[in-house]
């Protein structure tokens, strides 16, 4: 394959919730509880669009700031984080357990043995993402001889800057973004990849695809298995971004 991008290779940033593992609905419940003991506070929106940052730390800065006009303290997060995360294991461990989105594996290998870097970037803390990929089989992602670069919510508060950290841990150039998509099923994602330029490939697993649209998402896809036509979404939006 050749998209005019001389001798650099073109790198996909993967989200994780609703992208790569079904976790977007416990993993919004359970932070929402988690906050909500800790913080004391009512049950609150969970709609995370409504939010400046849609990142673990974003949610309970805001939802202080909503309900108790200050900002969290150092305290109260690791109070947060130690309860959140015991109520993911709980859920992991659980019937209903944690699941990879189907083909997700196999596609990021894919992509691999075609000459795509790959990298995470996800608005969870570090742990509870740790939780939620080995719990749904993916650890090879963060561990081992396999482990993709990846950056997590304990390193920035917001999108923006944890797609940065990833984009330069996979040894590539945030402010030139041509060779760069993104790929992740929130509005967020769709937004943060407009403000930094990137090529963007919705998800929507379950659901209709009418917010990624109004977002700006011109390429979306239903999962990885037929991975030749998702291939060709992050093709078409890498020759995009080239021309912008």
């Amino acid at each position: 394959m050749s998209f005019g991008l001389g001798e650099s290779m073109p790198l996909v940033v993967f989200d994780m919730d609703g992208t790569l593992t079904h976790t977007t609905n416990v993993d919004d419940a359970l932070l929402v509880a988690a906050i909500c003991e800790v913080m004391g506070v009512p049950t609150f929106d969970s709609d995370w669009s409504n939010y400046p940052h849609a990142t673990d730390g974003g949610i309970c800065q805001e939802v202080s700031r909503r309900f108790r006009d200050c900002e969290p303290t150092t305290g109260e997060i690791e109070r947060i984080q130690k309860h959140f995360f015991a109520l993911l294991r709980e859920h992991a461990s659980g019937p209903a357990g944690i699941r990879a989105v189907a083909g997700a594996a196999e596609f990021i290998r894919l992509l691999q043995s075609r000459g795509f870097a790959v990298s995470l970037a996800t608005g969870a803390w570090r742990e509870s993402a740790r939780i939620k990929l080995f719990a749904s089989g993916l650890q090879h992602l963060i561990e081992g001889d396999c482990a993709i670069p990846a950056a997590y919510a304990d390193e920035s508060i917001s999108r923006a800057g944890i797609s940065q950290l990833s984009i330069r841990r996979a040894g590539f150039d945030p402010d030139c973004p041509g060779s760069i998509v993104y790929v992740g099923d929130g509005v967020w994602d769709a937004q943060t990849s407009a403000a930094l330029g990137l090529g963007f490939v919705g998800v929507r697993v379950e659901g209709d695809e009418t917010r990624l649209r109004a977002a700006g998402a011109r390429e979306i896809i239903h999962g990885y298995e037929d991975p030749e036509s998702v291939l060709g979404c992050i093709e078409r939006e890498l020759r995009e971004s080239q021309r912008q």
